[in-house]
């Protein structure tokens, strides 16, 4: 008598592509990749938070809804000061964004406002 297996836990979103299984995380690298070479703009959230969890200055690449997108800046800017030059400008003038920024290099207080 055969036992009953059942199929093993699989993560969400996994894409196999030639005998290879990919991760949400290793597929938004590689779209992260394609986009520095392509230049589109890019308008998935989802994509973009993974791309600039790994490299913020991939903000450049995002639509101009995502980069005045708080959330997505904030990371952004966390991983990189260099991404709020490519944030929208309401976020460029932000206190606690300028803060976060200014912890790494006092240059990113050149986006602060003069008053």
């Amino acid at each position: 008598m055969a036992l009953p297996i059942s199929p093993p836990e699989r993560p969400p979103l996994r894409l196999a592509v030639n005998y290879c299984v990919f991760t949400d995380k290793q597929i938004a690298t590689r779209q992260v990749k394609q986009l520095s070479r392509q230049v589109p703009m890019c308008g998935n959230a989802r994509t973009m938070l993974t791309a600039v969890s790994e490299n913020g200055m991939t903000l450049r690449h995002a639509s101009q809804t995502l980069r005045a997108d708080a959330k997505l800046v904030v990371k952004a800017v966390r991983q990189s000061w260099r991404a709020l030059d490519f944030a929208d400008e309401g976020l460029q003038a932000n206190r606690d964004l300028l803060l976060i920024a200014a912890r790494q290099t006092h240059l990113a207080l050149k986006h602060a406002p003069d008053d």
